[in-house]
């Protein structure tokens, strides 16, 4: 009994301290913005820049929103306008920058909104994958490969945590 008594006297200290907002278990949800380029694959191809921000969820998750905008080609007319938004989850492989390049995957929704009198689109579910450089300066970039209204690439540059996570 004795035992039992010093064990909880001397953690309860401990955790206290654990409740505090300095702890470093704690997930800071610091905004990351990004800016994207990418090509969609598609029955009538295309091409967007954007941007977006995410935000911590967990230390291996991150939610966010993206909005870009640009153009699709059809076989026979001009180039239509188009505007997208996509809400997505990433899972990341490496969240602590451990290694060069860390992996993710995610799901997502995403919408479609196109000129030339053709509207809006449907919400379409989004699947990706990518792999994203260490931060250096600031700024890490990202390759990611993705299907949701087509088969996307995109090239993404995200400002880096002041933390050194990804």
């Amino acid at each position: 009994m004795r035992r039992l008594l010093l064990i909880f006297t001397c953690a309860a200290p401990l955790g206290a301290q654990s409740a505090s907002s300095d702890d470093p278990r704690r997930v800071p949800l610091r905004p990351q913005g990004e800016l994207r380029v990418e090509g969609i694959a598609a029955e009538a191809p295309g091409a967007v820049v954007g941007l977006g921000v995410n935000v911590r969820a967990g230390w291996y998750v991150r939610i966010g929103g993206a909005i870009a905008g640009g153009a699709r080609w059809s076989d026979a007319s001009a180039p239509i306008g188009q505007v997208r938004a996509d809400a997505t989850v990433r899972f990341l492989l490496d969240p602590f920058a451990e290694r060069r390049r860390g992996l993710y995957g995610g799901v997502g929704l995403s919408t479609t909104q196109l000129g030339g009198g053709v509207g809006a689109q449907a919400p379409q579910l989004l699947v990706l994958a990518g792999v994203e450089s260490q931060p250096r300066n600031g700024r890490a970039w990202a390759l990611e490969v993705g299907l949701g209204g087509g088969l996307r690439v995109g090239l993404v540059r995200r400002s880096a945590r002041r933390d050194g996570y990804r």
